[in-house]
């Protein structure tokens, strides 16, 4: 029995795709997905900013506080937080 290489593969699954969509509809499912893929990495992007965000506005919290943030993580951090605020 003959292996199938990686260039076989690839060859068959143009030639499934082309069977199942058409050459017609191909530019079309290519942009959709490559609009898809933008929409993504956009998304990915902005959790990011907003996971710097959070961050920045719990240091800055903590340094109002008077916390040293040095070094600590920001559970630490947040729990050094929570602890100054109960006891005011």
């Amino acid at each position: 029995m003959a292996w199938l290489g990686p260039q076989e593969i690839l060859w068959i699954v143009i030639l499934v795709v082309l069977l199942l969509w058409g050459p017609k509809q191909i530019p079309k499912l290519a942009r959709s997905l490559g609009l898809a893929r933008r929409e993504f990495e956009r998304a990915s992007r902005g959790e990011v900013e907003e996971v710097e965000e959070e961050e920045d506005e719990i240091t800055k919290l903590a340094k109002e506080l008077g916390i040293d943030t040095k070094g600590k993580s920001k559970e630490e951090i947040i729990r050094e937080i929570v602890e100054r605020t109960k006891k005011r």
